[in-house]
C-alpha cells in the first residue's frame, strides 16, 4: 500500500516536468523582470550597413523594376556610409560622400535601436542576432496602399 502512494506522487512529478518542458522553453530576465536585450555597450562604436533586404519586392529606386535586394539600389556614396554611435549617447552619421551629421542614439526596451540624425526624423529598428562584429536590425514599412514591409538591415563592425 505504501509503494502505491508513493508511485502517485512520482508520476504526477515526472508528468508536470515534461508538459511544462522542464529542460525547454526557459525565459531569461533581468534583476527588474524584463526580457533580456541588448546593452549600450554593445552597440557602442562605428558601423557600417552591408545589406538591406526586404520580404517583399518594390521598386524601391523607382526603375520600374522591383527587387528585394535594397542596398542593391544604392549608390556607392551611400553604400559607404558609417554610423559612429558613441558611449555618451551622441552619434556621427555620415549619410553619403557630402552629408555627415550629428545626432543622438539610444536602446528603448533593450531591444530597440532609436537614432536620430539632426534635423531628421527618428530610426526605430528591433536589434536582432547582435554579435561583437555584427547584428541586424528589423523594421516594418507601411506604404500609403496599406502594404506592410518587413525590412532586414545587416551592420557590420568597422
Amino acid at each position: 500500500m505504501k509503494i502505491q502512494k508513493l508511485q502517485l506522487p512520482i508520476i504526477f512529478l515526472i508528468t508536470s516536468l515534461i508538459i511544462t518542458g522542464w529542460s525547454c522553453n526557459k525565459i531569461t530576465v533581468d534583476k527588474n523582470n524584463n526580457l533580456q536585450g541588448y546593452a549600450d555597450s554593445q552597440v557602442v562604436g562605428t558601423w557600417k550597413i552591408t545589406s538591406i533586404n526586404s520580404d517583399k519586392a518594390y521598386d524601391w529606386n523607382g526603375d520600374g523594376v522591383t527587387e528585394t535586394d535594397v542596398f542593391s539600389t544604392y549608390d556607392d556614396c551611400k553604400k559607404d556610409n558609417s554610423y559612429q554611435f558613441l558611449s555618451d549617447k551622441n552619434g556621427i552619421y555620415k549619410l553619403s560622400c557630402n552629408n555627415t551629421l550629428d545626432g543622438t542614439w539610444d536602446i528603448l526596451d533593450t531591444k530597440i535601436l532609436v537614432w536620430i540624425p539632426q534635423g531628421s526624423f527618428a530610426y526605430n529598428e528591433e536589434l536582432d542576432n547582435m554579435t561583437s562584429i555584427s547584428f541586424n536590425t528589423i523594421r516594418k514599412e507601411v506604404f500609403t496602399t496599406g502594404q506592410v514591409y518587413t525590412i532586414i538591415t545587416k551592420w557590420e563592425r568597422q
